[in-house]
């Protein structure tokens, strides 16, 4: 397993649709989608008022 300095893996399970969709965008805009689900999980913690370090999303 490769050790990764910045980041953590998790593994979790989405709807089939949504997984679809969401692979098309990350094709469609050429970023990856590990930065998607940042950007995502950044958006959902500034909803509920959590405080999260935002991370820039560079293409």
């Amino acid at each position: 397993m490769t050790k990764l300095k910045n980041r953590k893996s998790v593994c979790t399970t989405i709807d089939k649709n949504i997984y679809i969709e969401f692979k098309k965008l990350s094709t469609q805009t050429k970023i990856p989608m590990t930065k998607l689900h940042d950007e995502a999980l950044n958006d959902l913690a500034t909803k509920y008022s959590q405080k999260v370090s935002k991370i820039q999303i560079s293409q």
